[in-house]
């Protein structure tokens, strides 16, 4: 079994405990991730719009947002239709004076652009469940 079935999993086991009023029941979840922009012409490549960002992540206790810290500002991410999670401007702190937003999966490359940075990629990964 995959990991993002495992997760996936618990998401929705996550959700029906939740909604039947277990709202502590599910373990939270550790998870590797790596973000980048890719956009040739990105302004300040070497500072700000770096190519390569490395980070740890973690779950809320019903998996529906993921939380991280990257080169100094705080990202969550909200689970939203299917295996989706979505972070946008006012997910990030403090919040960007541009646009930003990002689209994922677990375990899969998704999608990330800036206002100022461009565009770029982003993957969260499982690393383990406690």
């Amino acid at each position: 079994m995959s990991c993002s079935v495992k997760v996936l999993g618990r998401l929705v086991t996550a959700l029906i405990l939740v909604a039947l009023g277990f709202e502590q029941a599910v373990a939270q979840c550790r998870f590797n991730g790596v973000r980048g922009y890719t956009d040739e012409s990105r302004p300040s490549p070497n500072k700000s719009c770096q190519s390569l960002y490395l980070f740890e992540a973690r779950s809320s206790a019903d998996g529906r947002t993921i939380m991280f810290e990257s080169e100094g500002r705080h990202y969550t991410a909200e689970l939203g239709g299917g295996e989706y999670y979505y972070i946008q401007k006012g997910d990030v702190d403090p919040v960007p004076k541009n646009d930003f937003a990002a689209v994922f999966q677990i375990d899969k490359e998704g999608m990330m652009t800036s206002g100022y940075c461009g565009d770029g990629f982003i993957t969260i990964a499982l690393d383990k469940c406690e």
